[in-house]
């Protein structure tokens, strides 16, 4: 996944529909975890894209960063 795909996507997070499966990558960056913690500790389900790709939902993204204190609510774009 190139860097630039990631960024689309938290671009237009606010705007996916809840049942939309988004990359492991998007949801660490969005809850402010790595990637590999996000794998060890399971918060939310995930589920295949294609090979060994996985994503999760953004309904159960979207309520992990409700509940969570530290998480991170929306994105914001750097200014340049």
């Amino acid at each position: 996944m190139r860097p630039r795909d990631v960024s689309e996507i938290l671009r237009h997070f606010d705007q996916l529909p809840d049942w939309a499966v988004v990359p492991q990558k998007v949801t660490a960056l969005l809850i402010g975890e790595s990637a590999r913690s996000l794998r060890r500790k399971k918060p939310i389900p995930s589920f295949p894209i294609n090979g060994s790709l996985k994503g999760n939902r953004v309904g159960d993204i979207r309520k992990l960063v409700r509940e969570s204190e530290g998480g991170r609510a929306e994105f914001v774009e750097p200014h340049s």
